[in-house]
């Protein structure tokens, strides 16, 4: 979670702690609520990284595939080269 966000759901915390103070009782749903959207940040962010290291892959991946298949024809060609002869 960025430091932004997180100084936010903080500041959050803190004004309805503070509410809730004034008012004389707590209301747990509101306070869950709050670790909910720091927990759903985070797997958002989790998502994105885990995105970003797949499409690196893939990546790689095509690259290998790409080197693999070039290699297997140059040495086909020089197999029917010697077969010709």
């Amino acid at each position: 979670m960025n430091v932004e966000h997180q100084r936010l759901c903080e500041d959050l915390r803190i004004a309805l702690l503070q509410l809730f103070a004034d008012a004389g009782y707590e209301h747990k749903g509101l306070l869950r609520s709050i670790e909910a959207l720091e927990r759903e940040t985070g797997y958002k962010e989790e998502l994105e990284q885990l995105t970003m290291e797949n499409e690196r892959l893939k990546e790689q991946v095509r690259r290998l595939r790409n080197t693999v298949n070039s290699k297997e024809s140059s040495m086909s060609s020089k197999l029917r080269e010697a077969l010709r002869e």
